[in-house]
């Protein structure tokens, strides 16, 4: 199925007379070469962290990128190609840093106010990232030979999409479970899925107010029992 990431340093100068000087401030200056040629001048003091308004932009860009990735691997000239591609398992990275920054945010249960956009900007790359994923996991040809590069290790990107299925967000979890309903067509991954216990948890879901949240928790599960009868 498819849907529409003090202290202070020194650094030793060229030798004056060089071509190729240019001093820190950014301009060619012969007479302060012979000057400056054997000094060892201090550079700044590194940058602090970025504050989270900058973190949220940053976001913004990576979700600007990921989303328009999800949306040509609608195209199956394109979604296949991208799908056979070493890089896209940047992807499959981007969902497991989500898991692990929801894991240390439980543990440490505290939330800044000015961290808020930082946080909408982070669940929207969640839901750019699953939506993407969902729709290169549609490219199942071949299984865990074929070229799709998310298939080769199966147990990771389902063990990546378990948390999002349980996301408080529904549309979040219907993109999992949709993804989930592509990997159910291989029978590896049905296998993988049903230790993970993804039934499960579809199960649960079925009593959620949702709409398309039910409507695929459903149709996966359906899909996912016939398989298994055949």
């Amino acid at each position: 199925e498819m849907t529409s990431v003090t202290g202070v340093q020194t650094c030793a100068l060229p030798i004056s007379g060089s071509s190729a000087w240019i001093p820190p401030w950014g301009f060619r200056s012969p007479m302060l070469a012979s000057v400056v040629s054997e000094l060892m001048l201090p550079l700044p003091p590194p940058l602090p962290p970025p504050l989270p308004a900058a973190r949220a932009e940053r976001t913004d860009e990576l979700v600007k990128v990921v989303r328009l990735l999800a949306h040509l691997a609608i195209s199956p000239r394109v979604g296949a190609a991208l799908a056979g591609s070493p890089q896209i398992g940047a992807l499959l990275q981007l969902l497991e840093l989500h898991a692990r920054r929801e894991r240390a945010r439980q543990r440490a249960r505290q939330g800044a106010r000015q961290e808020l956009a930082l946080e909408l900007s982070l669940e929207e790359l969640l839901l750019n990232t699953t939506s993407a994923l969902t729709n290169l996991s549609y490219y199942t040809e071949g299984g865990e030979s074929g070229a799709n590069q998310l298939l080769a290790t199966p147990e990771r990107l389902v063990r990546a999409l378990v948390p999002v299925l349980l996301h408080p967000n529904p549309e979040a979890s219907a993109e999992a479970a949709r993804a989930f309903g592509n990997l159910s067509r291989l029978a590896s991954a049905r296998a993988l899925m049903c230790a993970a216990q993804v039934h499960e948890a579809l199960l649960l879901l079925l009593d959620h107010s949702d709409g398309a949240l039910l409507e695929a928790a459903c149709g996966e599960i359906g899909r996912a029992s016939c398989r298994e009868r055949v």
